[in-house]
């Protein structure tokens, strides 16, 4: 026995995993963890922009597909953003907010991520 919980396959493209936070630091109870497989994004473009904050029109820095500050991989529906050292290098916000759209070739958008950037300065050049 190796204490690992047994995965339950739900059908071909989808299993959960039975989990429990029983003697964790947060509330003890039982879960499930739910495994998808990564939506198809053949076909579709994305944008990520940084605001200093959510509501503020003005656009830090953009990175989208077209712009190549973005680039998603169909194999395993990843997404990767790419800022150049050059780019960072004139960023004079601590904290700012980013959010990550993704549109499907219909023309459907849609937000997968959000959140909050800190700027971490390098202490030597």
């Amino acid at each position: 026995d190796t204490g690992m919980p047994l995965a339950n396959r739900i059908d071909a493209d989808t299993f959960n995993l039975p989990l429990s936070s029983y003697g964790h630091l947060w509330e003890p109870g039982t879960g499930v963890l739910t495994y998808h497989r990564p939506t198809d994004i053949t076909g579709y473009t994305g944008r990520c922009v940084i605001r200093k904050n959510w509501w503020d029109p003005t656009v830090i820095h953009e990175m989208t597909t077209e712009n190549g500050g973005m680039t998603l991989t169909v194999e395993d529906a990843s997404i990767q953003l790419d800022i150049p050292k050059a780019t960072t290098a004139g960023f004079t916000f601590k904290n700012a907010w980013y959010d990550v759209d993704l549109t499907a070739a219909n023309g459907y958008e849609q937000r997968v991520f959000k959140g909050p950037v800190m700027l971490a300065r390098e202490v030597s050049p």
